[in-house]
């Protein structure tokens, strides 16, 4: 069970290049890379199944990249293994000073 990935993470796109039905999204993304010239913030709008996330996955994965490169391919911060979630188990909260009583 520890090799399974759901088909649809599975078979998305990892470049701008492999995307299907958004080249003037992807075009826009890449320049605004390219020319460094990137926004506060994106909205990925628009009805189910049109690649909303899969955009996003990419274009954070390329702003976040840790040595770009003059092509499509992606050199993640964090490498990951066939897009597969990472999970963590060592994550603790942070510790307040307060007590929860004291706060209210």
């Amino acid at each position: 069970m520890g090799d399974y990935i759901v088909s649809a993470r599975k078979y998305r796109p990892s470049t701008f290049g492999t995307v299907v039905g958004q080249r003037a999204l992807t075009t826009t993304l890449k320049n605004a890379i390219a020319n460094d010239k990137l926004a506060h913030a994106y909205l990925f709008c628009g009805p189910r199944g049109v690649g909303k996330t899969t955009c996003a996955r990419i274009f954070a994965k390329t702003i976040n990249c840790l040595h770009p490169t003059a092509g499509t391919s992606v050199s993640p911060a964090v490498p990951s293994t066939n897009n597969a979630p990472t999970t963590s188990t060592s994550w603790t909260p942070p510790r307040t000073t307060r007590s929860r009583t004291s706060a209210r």
